[in-house]
Protein backbone atom coordinates (compact mmCIF):
# COMPACT_ATOMS: atom_id res chain seq x y z
CA UNK A 1 0.00 0.00 0.00
CA UNK A 2 2.79 2.12 0.85
CA UNK A 3 4.14 1.79 -2.84
CA UNK A 4 0.32 2.97 -4.21
CA UNK A 5 0.69 6.24 -2.06
CA UNK A 6 3.80 7.20 -3.26
CA UNK A 7 2.96 6.57 -6.90
CA UNK A 8 -0.58 8.26 -6.54
CA UNK A 9 -2.83 5.61 -7.44
CA UNK A 10 -6.30 6.39 -8.47
CA UNK A 11 -9.04 5.53 -6.08
CA UNK A 12 -11.98 3.37 -6.85
CA UNK A 13 -10.43 2.30 -9.55
CA UNK A 14 -10.60 -1.54 -10.69
CA UNK A 15 -8.25 -3.53 -12.31
CA UNK A 16 -7.86 -6.88 -13.95
CA UNK A 17 -5.51 -9.07 -16.28
CA UNK A 18 -1.93 -10.56 -15.71
CA UNK A 19 1.26 -8.85 -16.71
CA UNK A 20 3.79 -11.20 -18.57
CA UNK A 21 7.55 -11.35 -18.04
CA UNK A 22 7.31 -8.38 -21.18
CA UNK A 23 4.90 -5.93 -19.44
CA UNK A 24 2.25 -7.07 -21.60
CA UNK A 25 -1.62 -7.13 -19.90
CA UNK A 26 -2.48 -11.11 -21.07
CA UNK A 27 -6.73 -11.91 -21.30
CA UNK A 28 -8.69 -12.67 -18.80
CA UNK A 29 -11.49 -14.86 -18.49
CA UNK A 30 -15.07 -13.78 -17.96
CA UNK A 31 -14.83 -9.91 -18.10
CA UNK A 32 -18.20 -8.96 -18.47
CA UNK A 33 -18.71 -10.42 -14.93
CA UNK A 34 -15.56 -8.36 -13.68
CA UNK A 35 -16.85 -5.20 -15.49
CA UNK A 36 -20.69 -5.49 -13.96
CA UNK A 37 -19.35 -5.92 -10.14
CA UNK A 38 -16.95 -3.19 -10.34
CA UNK A 39 -19.76 -0.91 -11.84
CA UNK A 40 -21.82 -1.87 -9.05
CA UNK A 41 -19.35 -1.71 -6.26
CA UNK A 42 -19.02 2.38 -7.97
CA UNK A 43 -15.83 2.29 -9.24
CA UNK A 44 -15.03 5.37 -10.95
CA UNK A 45 -12.29 3.59 -13.59
CA UNK A 46 -11.88 0.13 -15.29
CA UNK A 47 -8.56 -1.31 -16.14
CA UNK A 48 -8.94 -4.27 -18.67
CA UNK A 49 -6.46 -5.82 -21.07
CA UNK A 50 -6.79 -4.42 -25.05
CA UNK A 51 -7.14 -8.02 -26.43
CA UNK A 52 -10.53 -8.03 -24.44
CA UNK A 53 -12.04 -4.96 -27.17
CA UNK A 54 -13.93 -7.53 -29.38
CA UNK A 55 -16.29 -8.16 -25.82
CA UNK A 56 -16.49 -5.12 -24.32
CA UNK A 57 -17.49 -3.62 -27.79
CA UNK A 58 -20.45 -6.28 -27.73
CA UNK A 59 -21.39 -5.48 -23.93
CA UNK A 60 -21.20 -1.62 -25.18
CA UNK A 61 -23.62 -2.35 -27.48
CA UNK A 62 -25.87 -4.25 -25.70
CA UNK A 63 -25.76 -2.41 -22.56
CA UNK A 64 -28.28 -0.29 -21.71
CA UNK A 65 -28.89 2.93 -19.19
CA UNK A 66 -26.41 3.87 -16.58
CA UNK A 67 -24.38 0.61 -17.22
CA UNK A 68 -23.94 1.03 -21.04
CA UNK A 69 -22.54 4.79 -20.25
CA UNK A 70 -20.41 3.65 -17.39
CA UNK A 71 -19.24 0.91 -20.01
CA UNK A 72 -18.07 3.85 -22.52
CA UNK A 73 -17.20 6.60 -20.91
CA UNK A 74 -15.28 5.08 -17.69
CA UNK A 75 -13.36 1.65 -18.94
CA UNK A 76 -9.84 1.66 -20.60
CA UNK A 77 -7.87 -0.60 -22.47
CA UNK A 78 -4.63 -1.52 -21.26
CA UNK A 79 -2.25 -3.40 -23.58
CA UNK A 80 1.11 -3.15 -21.53
CA UNK A 81 2.01 -2.17 -18.00
CA UNK A 82 3.05 1.78 -19.62
CA UNK A 83 -0.63 2.12 -20.42
CA UNK A 84 -1.77 0.38 -16.93
CA UNK A 85 0.58 2.90 -15.17
CA UNK A 86 -1.01 5.79 -17.47
CA UNK A 87 -4.02 5.32 -16.79
CA UNK A 88 -4.10 4.28 -12.62
CA UNK A 89 -1.69 7.44 -11.64
CA UNK A 90 -3.37 10.37 -10.64
CA UNK A 91 -3.31 12.98 -13.26
CA UNK A 92 -2.33 10.21 -15.91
Amino acid sequence: LKGAQVLGLRRGMALTGEINLRGEVMPVVDVGVKLTAAHQAGCTLAIIPKAMEPELVKMRDEARGAYQKWLRERVVLAADMVDVLCQAVEGG
